[in-house]
């Protein structure tokens, strides 16, 4: 869960937010260049449904 979550970061960045702006800069109202985000769902529903529930 934490490389999911250090790989969600960059992907944020990627997807949300105007590439060329400052920190905390301009958001995209446009959604775009999302599968990274698919495929680290795919791959966490994969992770999760090969475990054995909460310990």
């Amino acid at each position: 869960m934490t490389n999911a979550s250090a790989a969600l970061i960059p992907l944020i960045y990627k997807i949300y937010y105007t590439a060329g702006s400052e920190e905390g800069g301009k958001a995209s109202l446009t959604i775009k260049q999302f599968e990274g985000i698919v495929e680290l769902n795919r791959s966490l529903s994969e992770q999760l449904s090969g475990s054995s529930g909460p310990r």
